[in-house]
């Protein structure tokens, strides 16, 4: 089948209902609908998204291997033959599952901030309304306005309206919006983390979810929510979560912006490491006799953890609220990539995620994203004002800085650089943090923390003999505040500017 007749077939039949605005109901919970071939092509023409549609949600970059770690240090990632790091501030996961997104518009903006990763949910688990007292949480969609890996049935009874699930069968509806989300990535340069599984952290979360025996029609999942990932009191459900994994790897296998991670904050809800193992053993399995071979991320714990007989397939390990980044040293050792993935629970304002994305690169993580609530429904343009009791940030402003931060970082050559404090002698700010990125002899990444009404100390720093270019960077603007050459040879003192909360430090031998 040409790749014409396939997106008219596939994405054509399926555009008008996952595009419908708000107020405007499906024809059928249980069929998508067909839309006739003239009038689908005469909609998107209108739009004019037609090409892009034909290119960018059926043509990814076929052949194309997918982001790796880096052969020559596993501390980074290699994608499109670039040495890579992922820096984003992204949306609450629900660009799939809530109907209501636009998630073309919101790729849109990512691109244009500078955003280069995003976090996505399945579907197999979705929030209701008001959970985390998230305002226009994007996890929460609308009655009627969920779509999921699993087709509705014909029998009544989901538990947050229309028909329930049918774990036996699949969407073609979901992986056609699937597809074109991930399509859509991939042509902006942007790396999707799809988040398998997420553990139901109460029952107001089981109630929803389609694995709960209330809301299917295969007689599954009539357990508590503690043993839904599990291999052994888990209610029937384990075959369809083995066969979910298999299908969402098979139907991504040829995406090369695509990374699986097992499961969201599996240290909550009952999930097991066992669980955990026998999904990342699917993932390798399913891919064993497909194209491409993809990372595998596990989410660790919040803030830090020791990490124990890691899974050898799991390459990336990932950690939430990492601030300080203690984490990275704990597990370095490991020599796998590791993730401060979500963000939150500091308030609203920006200094707290931009330090905390500024410290976790710093000290040698590869991965960071902000949760960032200024995406929702109807604001993909990630301009929603949320409320002062939003359990998070993120805006303009702060992507725009992390965007100096990602900038920072690509005029070095970092996947030579390993994070060695041991180069700073003195000059800390009483109450204040010193990380430094080094490759040996030629080039150091320095950042410096303060409270803001603390007074700024001259930086100590032992530098190897010859000439230094020396560039303070203000990590608000991204303007060099200061500049000059410094000779080495020993412990140097270097001048600081006067700064607020935090600046970067560029060092570079001559």
């Amino acid at each position: 089948m040409n790749l014409e007749l396939q997106f008219r077939r596939r994405s054509c039949k399926t555009w008008q209902q996952n595009n419908l605005p708000m107020n405007t109901t499906l024809q059928s919970e249980r069929s998508p609908g067909t839309i006739a071939s003239d009038h689908c092509h005469r909609r998107l023409a209108t739009h004019g998204v037609f090409v892009w549609l034909l290119i960018s949600t059926s043509v990814p970059l076929l052949g194309a291997e997918p982001i790796r770690l880096h052969p020559q240090n596993p501390h980074y990632f290699e994608w499109r033959g670039k040495p890579t790091l992922l820096i984003s501030s992204a949306e609450h996961y629900g660009s799939v599952l809530n109907l209501d997104f636009d998630y073309q518009k919101y790729i849109n903006r990512l691109s244009a901030d500078g955003m280069n990763y995003t976090r996505v949910f399945s579907g197999a688990y979705v929030e209701p309304d008001g959970a985390f007292k998230i305002a226009r949480n994007t996890l929460a969609p609308k009655s009627g306005r969920f779509i999921c890996p699993w087709p509705r049935s014909d029998q009544p009874g989901y538990a947050n309206g229309g028909n329930k699930f049918d774990l036996s069968k699949w969407d073609p509806a979901y992986f056609a919006r699937l597809k074109g989300f991930i399509g859509s990535a991939s042509t902006a340069g942007i790396v999707v983390e799809l988040t398998l599984f997420c553990p139901m952290y109460d029952d107001t979360q089981w109630r929803l979810s389609p694995m709960n025996a209330a809301n299917n029609v295969n007689g599954v999942g009539a357990i508590a929510r503690t043993n839904v990932h599990t291999l052994d009191r888990h209610g029937g459900l384990l075959p369809f979560q083995e066969s979910l994994v298999r299908k969402l790897v098979s139907e991504l296998n040829q995406f090369d912006n695509v990374i699986f991670e097992i499961c969201n904050e599996p240290y909550f809800g009952g999930v097991t490491i066992e669980w955990q193992r026998r999904i990342a053993d699917v993932i390798v399995e399913t891919e064993r006799n497909l194209p491409n071979k993809h990372l595998i991320s596990q989410n660790i714990a919040n803030k830090s953890a020791r990490i124990q007989n890691a899974h050898p397939a799991v390459s990336v390990f990932n950690f939430h609220y990492a601030a300080p980044p203690e984490t990275i040293n704990m597990n370095y050792h490991l020599n796998k990539a590791i993730g401060d993935d979500e963000t939150g629970f500091r308030g609203t304002n920006n200094v707290p995620y931009r330090t905390e994305g500024w410290d976790f690169i710093i000290a040698g993580g590869a991965l960071y994203n902000n949760l960032d609530y200024s995406f929702a429904a109807g604001y993909e343009d990630g301009t929603f004002v949320y409320p002062a009791s939003q359990p998070g940030g993120g805006n303009p402003t702060l992507r725009r800085q992390l965007k100096i931060l990602h900038d920072f970082m690509r005029k070095f050559d970092f996947v030579s650089m390993r994070p060695d404090n041991t180069v700073i002698k003195g000059g800390v700010p009483a109450g204040g943090t010193a990380r430094a990125l080094v490759e040996p002899g030629k080039a150091m990444a320095v950042y410096l923390t303060k409270q803001r009404t603390t007074p700024k100390t001259d930086l100590q720093i032992e530098l190897l003999p010859g000439q230094w270019d020396a560039e303070w960077v203000n990590t608000r603007s991204g303007y060099v505040v200061r500049s000059e050459s410094i000779a080495g040879g020993a412990v140097q003192t270097i001048q600081t500017p006067d700064y607020g909360t935090d600046i970067a430090l560029r060092l570079i031998h001559k």
